[in-house]
């Protein structure tokens, strides 16, 4: 029991650094959410593998990029913007501040997809 509840810390605390990573790799919601799942998945496989020398974010967050690098090969291509995204508190804004964050949210997104993979990868979470 006490390793399912350090298991929910886990996914609790890394859970949203791992998707924005994913995120920012990917510019996919669907793919990004898969890899942060699938990550989850690895780090049960392989928490053996864990050396506690080593910051444990830094190992959790480059099996997150390696998944991602993984998914842009298969694909051979880097999947489009999701238009359908939701900005964070656009319930609250008026419909013109909606629509300013969402095209400056745009904006950023189509600059750091223009980078190159190797490029995004060093950008932190």
């Amino acid at each position: 029991m006490g390793d399912r509840a350090a298991f929910g810390v886990l996914v609790t605390r890394y859970q949203r650094p791992l998707y924005n990573a994913a995120y920012r790799l990917l510019g996919n919601v669907e793919d990004a959410r898969d890899i942060t799942q699938l990550v989850f998945v690895r780090v049960l496989e392989r928490l053996d593998e864990y050396d506690p020398q080593y910051r444990f974010f830094s190992w959790i967050y480059r099996i997150a990029v390696n998944e991602s690098i993984n998914v842009l090969r298969h694909k051979g291509r880097e999947e489009p913007i999701d238009d359908e995204l939701d900005m964070p508190g656009s319930d609250e804004a008026d419909p013109e501040s909606r629509l300013l964050d969402r095209q400056r949210s745009d904006h950023v997104q189509r600059a750091l997809m223009s980078m190159k993979t190797e490029d995004r990868v060093v950008l932190p979470p």
